[in-house]
C-alpha cells in the first residue's frame, strides 16, 4: 500500500499518545486527592491488593479486605501511585 507510515514513526506516535493519556489521567485524578468518595471494590489479586472504581470512575487500589469486595465503601483518596491508580485509605470497620 502506498503512503504507509514507517514503523519507527508509528512507534514514536504511539508513545506520544500514551504519554498524553497518562498526563490527562493524572490531571483528572489530582484534584480529587484528599477527598472521600464512594468506591466499588470489584475484586482482589493474590498479591494482597484489591481494585475498584470511585463514583466518578477513578481507578483505585487498596490493601485487600474480603468484607469490602463487591461493596460500596467510603474511601479517602490519598495519592496517585506509579501504576497510575489512586491509592485509598479505608475505614477500619465498615458500618453495616
Amino acid at each position: 500500500m502506498e503512503g504507509k507510515i514507517p514503523m519507527k514513526e508509528r512507534y514514536q506516535r504511539n508513545e506520544r499518545l500514551r504519554m498524553l493519556s497518562e498526563m490527562k489521567r493524572r490531571a483528572f485524578y489530582t484534584p480529587f486527592e484528599g477527598q472521600t468518595r464512594n468506591v466499588l471494590f470489584e475484586g482482589k489479586e493474590d498479591d494482597g491488593k484489591m481494585f475498584g472504581f470511585t463514583d466518578n470512575y477513578i481507578k483505585v487500589v487498596a490493601a485487600a479486605q474480603d468484607d469490602y469486595i463487591n461493596q460500596i465503601v467510603p474511601a479517602t483518596l490519598t495519592r496517585i501511585n506509579a501504576d497510575g491508580m489512586m491509592e485509598v485509605n479505608l475505614p477500619v470497620t465498615y458500618p453495616y
